[in-house]
């Protein structure tokens, strides 16, 4: 991390320099408009972050706490490892999207199925019980848990890809403080999921926090998609409106 915050430290400094002071026509003027179109994605980034250790505090009252603390982990770390090849789709859209809309969805749509694939893989496939034993180290019940759990976590990939695409659009849009309603969203029906998931399957162990999160990330993208086809909507009928 240290070595990655030198070379954009350096590299920024040999870009800032080529840059005009000011450029001509230029809509921002001044730093209260970047504070505004940046506040919102701090306060979406700290919601999400309260996601996990809620999941794992509320992982500790299930029957077996230890395993389904650590198959969820081991579950997550997975799934992150398959989003992070679509981390970066909302840079495509700010960058492309204004440009070639059709070709940026298609892009999407097929990256979209990539850590999706990916996922079912490994976890329906005799080679993902081989990964968890020969390269994450896990075996016996926890195998299984983590199997289980990862399985649940096919509608979180699902919906991740999806859910950068629309938040870049909110960027291009300058709709930034939507992405705080739509992580807010995401969190609450986590939250409801996993405290109703582990009253009916104390059971359940990690797939309990898997399921629950794939569903606070389905509830985020419904959310980001109403809110995508109202702001259409109404930015059609005032160009009718003008003209």
């Amino acid at each position: 991390m240290a070595v990655e915050a030198l070379v954009s430290v350096l590299e920024g400094r040999l870009i800032v320099r080529n840059l005009p002071q000011k450029k001509e026509k230029h809509h921002i003027r001044q730093q209260s408009q970047i504070f505004r179109f940046y506040s919102p994605l701090m306060i979406a980034s700290l919601i999400a972050v309260s996601v996990t250790p809620t999941i794992n505090a509320v992982l500790g009252w299930s029957t077996k706490a230890e395993i389904a603390i650590a198959s969820y982990a081991v579950a997550l770390s997975i799934v992150h490892l398959l989003n992070s090849m679509a981390s970066y789709i909302h840079q495509i859209v700010i960058n492309f999207y204004p440009k070639d809309q059709r070709s940026v969805l298609r892009f999407t749509a097929i990256m979209s199925l990539f850590p999706s694939i990916m996922l079912m893989v490994i976890a329906y496939s005799p080679a993902g019980i081989w990964i968890f034993q020969n390269i994450i180290g896990v075996s016996g019940e926890l195998l299984d848990h983590s199997i289980l759990a990862l399985r649940f976590f096919v509608l979180f990939t699902l919906c991740f890809p999806w859910i950068d695409f629309a938040n870049g659009i909110l960027m291009i849009r300058n709709k930034t403080k939507v992405m705080s309603f739509s992580q807010t969203g995401n969190v609450v029906a986590a939250v409801a999921a996993l405290f109703i998931l582990i009253f009916v399957f104390p059971n359940g162990g990690g797939s309990i926090g898997a399921l629950a999160q794939s569903i606070g990330f389905l509830i985020e993208l419904i959310i980001l998609v109403i809110f995508l086809q109202r702001d259409k909507g109404t930015g059609s009928l005032s160009r009718s409106s003008s003209v």
